[in-house]
């Protein structure tokens, strides 16, 4: 399990609706222990950039739900930017 700790303003939690206190669970159909299963199951779907399928607690519910990955490097510099 993956807890929401905090949502970055622009990031892709906030993108995908995800809140503080909901609970990342599984990653295209994989079961995540911590951030380090979470990349990797995103990353084995083979696409650096694209949908992320995931599933997430929220309160008492379980919703199936498509994160969309982005290119980290370019999110950081547009960031910077601002």
């Amino acid at each position: 399990m993956l807890f929401v700790r905090r949502i970055t303003a622009g990031g892709l939690s906030e993108k995908a609706e995800l809140e503080s206190g909901d609970i990342n669970l599984k990653v295209d159909q994989k079961a995540v222990l911590g951030l380090a299963d979470f990349y990797r199951a995103a990353w084995a779907i083979g696409k650096a950039v694209g949908e992320v399928p995931v599933a997430v607690l929220h309160g008492v519910e379980v919703s199936d739900i498509v994160m969309q990955l982005e290119n980290r490097n370019q999110y950081l510099m547009i960031s910077q930017n601002k």
